[in-house]
């Protein structure tokens, strides 16, 4: 075979792998557009991404009452633990009464909990309400800077960091001085860093 044959042939086998590429490539967009269009029409299915709350938009379309049946779910023991938790994470969406109070008792409720999913609800009920309630949080959220889990602590941390209240600032110090786990020590150093004093 010449060199021009060769380098003809060459480009030939370029172009057919190129355009099969771009057929992929394609039929991937195509696949990801029709999945991302399919309406989830239960809550269930809602709630079962990892690391993905829905939007407030989709959750009011799936939900009659979406404060009423996201503070169920939270609530329901016979539900799905990932369920319930990212339950507890939607409430982050609707700033209102009925949804501090709620996450107030999940807090006072899973306080003395040190290990299994009560941790992870307790974690995802302090986030919500800093994010809800905003300075109203800080006397629900600086008692769980002592509790045993560093994990608890390090969240306790970053929730009251997420109220931005100056209030937090003196809870935040104290327990700096006596905390000697690093992941936690860095959550309260982040926290006093961001916070207005």
């Amino acid at each position: 075979m010449s060199p021009a044959s060769a380098a003809s042939s060459w480009l030939t086998r370029v172009r057919q792998r190129a355009a099969g590429a771009l057929l992929v490539a394609g039929s991937v967009v195509l696949l990801c557009d029709a999945v991302a269009a399919k309406p989830v029409d239960n809550i269930t299915d809602a709630l079962s991404g990892i690391d993905y709350v829905p939007s407030q938009t989709d959750l009011d379309a799936i939900l009659d009452a979406p404060v009423d049946d996201l503070i169920a779910i939270a609530a329901d023991e016979q539900a799905d633990q990932g369920i319930r938790m990212r339950a507890y994470r939607a409430l982050a969406l609707y700033p209102t009464p009925v949804c501090e109070d709620a996450l107030r008792l999940a807090i006072a409720t899973y306080a003395a909990d040190v290990v299994g999913a009560e941790v992870l609800y307790l974690r995802a009920a302090m986030e919500s309400l800093a994010i809800v309630a905003h300075a109203d949080a800080v006397a629900d959220l600086t008692p769980r800077l002592n509790h045993p889990s560093r994990d608890i602590r390090t969240a306790a941390a970053r929730a009251l960091e997420v109220t931005g209240s100056a209030a937090a600032v003196n809870p935040l110090r104290a327990r700096l001085v006596d905390e000697k786990v690093e992941q936690v020590r860095q959550a309260i150093t982040k926290a006093l860093r961001t916070l207005p004093h």
